[in-house]
């Protein structure tokens, strides 16, 4: 009983120490202006690197924009019936969650879409 007590015991001493050494690993928010003229969204990524937990935070204007997460030929075609509407209250501040490693493709209504509205996020 006294060596089942004592490896117990040693084994939550050395989780606590590997815990205590160990870097926290902690989301990243990064802030999107969803807007067709306040941002080159092309250039939005660059210097940035995306990991699985961050989210996006698109702001954008209520009713007037949405965020739609499409995949590849979504995003080049502009088509939002390859994906989901992130949001569907379209507040204005629609929260994605990056759960996945690979490309994150983001557009919003069509017409907006064309006039460069759309987002790529490497998440790794």
């Amino acid at each position: 009983m006294t060596k089942s007590v004592n490896t117990t015991k040693f084994l939550v001493c050395l989780f606590l120490l590997i815990l205590g050494l160990s870097d926290p690993i902690s989301a990243t928010t990064y802030t999107v202006l969803w807007r067709n003229l306040d941002v080159n969204l092309t250039l939005y990524p660059v210097g940035k690197q995306f990991h699985v937990g961050d989210i996006l935070e698109f702001k954008y204007t209520p009713f007037v924009s949405a965020v739609f997460v499409v995949d590849l030929i979504g995003y080049v075609d502009c088509d939002h019936s390859r994906g989901y509407l992130a949001d569907s209250t379209y507040s204005g501040d629609t929260f994605v969650t990056l759960n996945q490693t690979g490309t994150w493709y983001f557009i919003s209504f069509f017409e907006q879409c064309l006039t460069g509205l759309n987002l790529i996020i490497p998440v790794s």
